[in-house]
């Protein structure tokens, strides 16, 4: 449905240029919701724009079901309005002073390519139904919820049949709660009529609740494409571990990969090593906190003590010291610890993994 090759994007700032893109590639399949992921600069709104055709990227080129809309080489760019696509902003982006129905049917209406009655009107009645906005049909939107009008521009896009659904941040406005109700809503609703989404947010959770796909961006470059569970439990980078939610991250003083032997802060630990390492430093063991238990035998033994406690509702997230390192530990809140405690823990070492970092660990960093 979508590809996009070699795309790259930059913009004049002061005396410099900055890469907003560089060198994506990305293909997404038909019927598929596909997320793009990552923090504010990283380059995911600019390369959604330039799927809907609102930015003109430098070079490369993009595919919609297998029409180019954009290749630099050939002088190719297809204007937004004749792309067959449907775009729903994080702001709304609806008519004040219309209804919930004129809403919806202006752009079959007046749009490039207007629709005659009766299918029209066909459209319309379809898409509120399906958005559940027929108690507010003939009511002004400026009186709806934040929620109900976010339903009002997602009805006026599937009116609109597109061949692909560009959405960005489109709950961030939200409530979180409201948040959490809408985004499985939409995503049983899209998969339901076989829309392809192109979904851009930063919210982790959001992004592995609705996603099939996951690209996980990073200064104007895809870290990692995958599905949630990959993304998650086999992150490629440090950055992508660090990024997905609470993690350890331990540099890699040494290892033997022809054994699989990799020695950390913790001691010597059996655990596959990427074959193309170069340099070790450059290397992090990472494993999540739900990795360690207190429970069981086997795996790898670590002697802690209890500095930190954060109730998370139903669990607690612990960080716990051992040989001078600060690991983070989930355990269920049913089980509470104290700070203090001594702990005998394990740590499956099947549940850690090797991963290209950046010379220096630490917080992620957002950048331009």
């Amino acid at each position: 449905m979508l590809r996009v090759t070699a795309l790259d994007a930059e913009y004049p700032l002061d005396q410099s240029r900055v890469r907003a893109l560089a060198g994506v590639n990305l293909e997404v399949a038909a019927g598929s919701f596909f997320v793009l992921l990552g923090p504010s600069g990283c380059g995911k709104t600019t390369l959604l724009r330039s799927v809907a055709g609102l930015e003109r990227p430098t070079s490369g080129s993009i595919a919609i079901a297998d029409e180019a809309v954009v290749d630099t080489a050939k002088r190719i760019f297809v204007p937004p309005e004749r792309r067959q696509i449907a775009m729903v902003f994080q702001s709304y982006a609806i008519w004040p002073n219309m209804t919930v129905r004129q809403n919806v049917e202006f752009p079959l209406a007046r749009g490039v390519r207007p629709v005659p009655e009766p299918e029209r009107s066909k459209r319309v009645d379809e898409a509120i139904d399906i958005l559940g906005l027929r108690p507010f049909t003939d009511r002004s939107v400026t009186t709806l919820s934040g929620g109900q009008q976010q339903r009002v521009a997602i009805a006026r896009a599937m009116a609109l049949r597109p061949r692909m659904l560009l959405m960005d941040e489109p709950l961030s406005n939200l409530d979180y709660a409201l948040q959490a109700r809408l985004r499985v809503e939409l995503r049983d609703l899209f998969k339901q009529h076989g829309l392809t989404v192109l979904y851009v947010t930063h919210n982790q959770t959001e992004a592995m609740e609705v996603a099939d796909s996951v690209a996980v961006m990073r200064d104007g470059r895809i870290e990692q494409i995958g599905d949630p569970v990959a993304i998650y439990d086999r992150p490629s980078s440090g950055f992508v571990a660090r990024f997905m939610g609470e993690t350890n991250v331990l540099p890699i003083i040494a290892w033997d990969a022809a054994v699989g032997r990799v020695t950390t802060a913790l001691g010597v630990m059996n655990v596959a090593a990427p074959a193309s390492a170069p340099d070790a430093f450059r290397h992090s063991l990472v494993f999540r906190p739900e990795a360690l238990s207190i429970d069981g035998d086997g795996g790898f033994a670590i002697a802690a003590v209890v500095r930190q406690r954060l109730y998370q509702g139903s669990t607690y997230l612990y960080g716990v010291e051992t040989n001078g390192q600060l690991l983070r530990f989930r355990l269920s809140s049913s089980r509470p610890l104290a700070v203090g405690d001594q702990l005998a823990l394990r740590l499956q070492e099947r549940d850690c993994r090797v991963v290209v970092d950046d010379p220096v660990g630490g917080p992620i960093e957002t950048r331009a």
